[in-house]
């Protein structure tokens, strides 16, 4: 097959367009890399600083640095824009709080920092902490102060699981229908529920304070040795059945099922009977 001058220019266009394509793809591939890493870096960004500048205990100008669009949405042309924009974002509920510290930091108050919630400009709510420094003038007047606004919104959402799940242990533990105990590996108790009390026929007052209030019958352990032997076993949870003797000398037996809690820096046996 012979080819002609025409048919050698069409396969060198090919190719120069096929390599023109790949390059058009290894271009985009790079754009979008580079969009990724700035997403990603701007998602790690969860403080930034700004400055507010002060005549005669007056607010004159408010600088928002370049992070704030991470942490509130907005950029720092936006505020710029709108003097007001980070007094609309702070709801309703927070709104007197933020105002009263700016009053103070105005009259040269340091109150230190305050933690409020802002609205996002995506409409979610986040929560900040504020973080003030104040710069005077020779004569002690303020001039202007700085600020570090801080997103602490995953913490404040962790203290809230926290609290919900205290509130939901609190609940079960007073509402069994087995006797329940806190137990300190050294044997105080600090924490007894109602049916505990109803078992031992003891006072919840007495029941929490005295741990000799049910006590095993001999030839059983003493209860502090089973304290002492739970927290020494590795499984951490066993149960076994003894008796135990009332205040009054009646005798109930109990099934006593024992469970190492474990925080940080201690260690706390959950007992039900």
């Amino acid at each position: 097959m012979v080819y002609g001058p025409d048919a050698t220019a069409g396969r060198r266009a090919e190719t120069d367009r096929k390599a023109l394509a790949l390059r058009l793809e290894q271009a985009e591939q790079a754009r979008q890399a580079a969009e990724e890493r700035y997403a990603r870096l701007v998602a790690a960004v969860t403080d930034y600083a700004y400055t507010v500048s002060v005549a005669e205990g007056r607010v004159v100008a408010t600088q928002h640095g370049p992070g704030c669009a991470a942490v509130t949405g907005y950029a720092s042309e936006d505020f710029v824009a709108n003097p007001m924009l980070w007094v609309q974002m702070i709801p309703a509920e927070d709104r007197s709080l933020v105002e009263n510290h700016a009053s103070r930091w105005l009259a040269g108050e340091e109150t230190g920092p305050i933690e409020h919630r802002i609205v996002h400009r995506d409409g979610s709510i986040r929560w900040v902490r504020n973080t003030p420094v104040l710069h005077r003038d020779e004569t002690g007047r303020l001039v202007s102060y700085d600020g570090l606004v801080r997103d602490v919104t995953d913490r404040k959402d962790a203290e809230r699981y926290l609290r919900e799940s205290e509130e939901r242990f609190r609940v079960i533990f007073e509402q069994a229908a087995v006797g329940m105990a806190q137990v300190h590996p050294d044997g105080r108790i600090s924490r007894v529920n109602d049916k505990l009390c109803e078992i031992s026929a003891t006072l919840r007052t007495s029941c929490s304070t005295a741990p000799s209030s049910i006590s095993p019958t001999r030839p059983t352990r003493p209860a502090a040795i089973d304290w002492r032997w739970a927290r020494s076993r590795r499984d951490a949870d066993y149960s076994f059945e003894k008796r135990y003797q009332r205040k009054d000398g009646s005798v109930v037996w109990c099934k006593v099922t024992t469970a190492l809690v474990r925080r940080a820096g201690e260690s706390r046996s959950t007992s039900s009977r």
